[in-house]
């Protein structure tokens, strides 16, 4: 694989982020208070992940990886930046499946929620009612 560059977009980039879950086929667009990170290879945008301030809490948001990425470390690489840079507890709600993948990155499994996070859940439940609460700590 070529290497991966992953770089912060300021503001007037975000485009750049939409139009890549746009051609993946996805729905997901950044928002003016998301921090977003693109992965690139050889130039061409291959990830993108947001942290969005939510409830109080940084929630990330939006992780996405081209198909022809997927199993590469490219996910890995992202979110293990993204994480590292927030420099406060990062929150998650994913589906089952990924959840052993999350953990691997430091994320813990969250089953007690404060009730802006808890608030937070049910809505996003409404739509994927699978979802689980994970949460990133630094230093833990």
């Amino acid at each position: 694989m070529a290497s991966l560059s992953i770089e912060a977009l300021p503001a007037q980039m975000l485009p750049l982020a939409d139009r890549f879950y746009r051609d993946q086929g996805e729905k997901d667009r950044c928002r003016g208070h998301d921090r977003v990170w693109l992965g690139r290879i050889e130039g061409g945008p291959v990830a993108v992940a947001r942290l969005s301030p939510q409830g109080g809490v940084l929630l990330l948001r939006g992780v996405w990886v081209a198909p022809e990425c997927r199993g590469l470390g490219v996910g890995t690489t992202l979110v293990r930046q993204v994480i590292a840079l927030a420099g406060a507890p990062v929150w998650c709600f994913t589906q089952p499946e990924l959840v052993a993948w999350y953990q691997s990155l430091g994320f813990q499994q969250v089953e007690t929620l404060l009730e802006n996070q808890a608030a937070m859940l049910a809505a996003y439940r409404r739509s994927h009612p699978a979802l689980q609460a994970l949460c990133y700590s630094p230093g833990r």
